[in-house]
């Protein structure tokens, strides 16, 4: 599903208090891609797991669609899930998507559950660009 040549760069998970949501938990990072030929809609799955290793939370995300901390802390949360569904990204930056180019991506949780130790983040899937 056009996943092998995606590479993930600079991945980092932080705590950020939301006067609208509460505590959420933030995973940023870039993804590159590295086919030969431009992708579109990449999409990100970052999954928390818990003290035992086991999946307790999942979200998707389009690449592209990235927030600042102020944003996160400011906009209700409706608002930014409705964001990182959006497969165009913002500003189209998640469609055709050069060869060695990098995107950004911002995945938010929220509901968190106590005993959280880690994250994971893969690429799910992309499709071939028009360029």
């Amino acid at each position: 599903m056009g996943i092998r040549r995606l590479s993930f760069k600079s991945v980092t998970g932080s705590f950020v208090d939301s006067g609208n949501s509460g505590n959420l938990f933030v995973i940023r990072g870039e993804i590159t891609n590295d086919y030969p030929k431009s992708r579109s809609f990449i999409l990100i799955k970052g999954s928390i797991l818990d003290d035992k290793n086991q999946v307790v939370k999942r979200k998707l995300a389009y690449a592209g669609n990235n927030f600042k901390e102020e944003e996160i802390k400011s906009l209700p949360l409706e608002k930014i899930n409705k964001a990182m569904k959006n497969r165009y990204g913002m500003g189209r930056k998640n469609v055709d998507v050069a060869p060695g180019a990098k995107i950004a991506f911002t995945l938010v949780f929220e509901d968190l559950p106590k005993n959280l130790s880690e994250f994971t983040v893969e690429a799910v899937s992309s499709s071939p660009g028009i360029k």
